[in-house]
């Protein structure tokens, strides 16, 4: 994508990119840190998200210029061109390393892959993420953000509002709570997943990548281990 983001910004402003913030590890969203560098970008992300891109190794393993050069643990403010540029860490939600990042002024905020457009989201339960970390984050996102911001999600944009994120954590909470009480009732993930316990949310969810087998997968495989 890096070409086609070149080319959007070069119709808003000929000036250098400065900095760029990474909402999270996944390559889907690191995968232009490389080139953004070579351009003179100094890369952001929270301290887990960097030592987890560093210490990566085999397909895994991102060029050095790749990873961040500036990092944060709690959360950072860029006072930048009269814009006051918040980026915060929630709880471990879609990883242990997400940031979010709220434009005040502008009152614009990205959030990554946290809960926003009505897809089913990926949960990173391999890089620390958890479906109860998802539903903090995507209420913490309310009582930061207010119901004017235009929120950017990581995937399906092009911006949603709070509506959004209001039926994802619906969805959220509703195929947690059944999936657990398969669990509980000492159903297999195999059994799980063919009782489709998303059914009455598929419409309208089909448009990303995780279909509603993926998302139950995740739920369970997070929800087992906590059990």
């Amino acid at each position: 994508m890096h070409d086609k983001i070149m080319a959007a910004i070069g119709k808003i402003s000929n000036q250098p990119i400065r900095y760029l913030a990474n909402t999270h590890l996944h390559t889907d969203h690191t995968g232009g840190n490389e080139a953004m560098a070579k351009l003179g970008a100094t890369i952001i992300s929270h301290d887990n998200m960097r030592k987890e891109m560093a210490a990566a190794r085999g397909a895994n393993a991102a060029p050095m210029a790749a990873l961040p050069l500036l990092t944060y643990s709690d959360t950072l403010t860029l006072h930048f061109d009269g814009e006051e540029i918040y980026i915060y860490h929630p709880a471990p939600a879609h990883t242990d390393g997400d940031s979010i990042i709220y434009f005040r002024h502008a009152n614009v905020m990205h959030v990554g892959d946290v809960p926003s457009s009505l897809r089913y989201p990926n949960i990173g339960v391999a890089d620390g993420g958890s479906v109860d970390g998802m539903i903090a984050a995507a209420r913490q996102v309310m009582t930061i953000a207010n119901p004017q911001t235009k929120i950017i999600p990581g995937h399906l944009g092009p911006v949603v509002g709070f509506s959004e994120i209001q039926q994802q954590i619906a969805m959220f909470i509703a195929v947690r709570d059944r999936v657990m009480a398969a669990i509980r009732a000492g159903k297999t993930q195999q059994e799980v997943v063919a009782s489709k316990p998303t059914a009455d949310f598929d419409r309208g969810r089909l448009g990303g990548a995780i279909t509603p087998d993926r998302f139950v997968t995740l739920v369970y495989q997070d929800l087992v281990r906590k059990k």
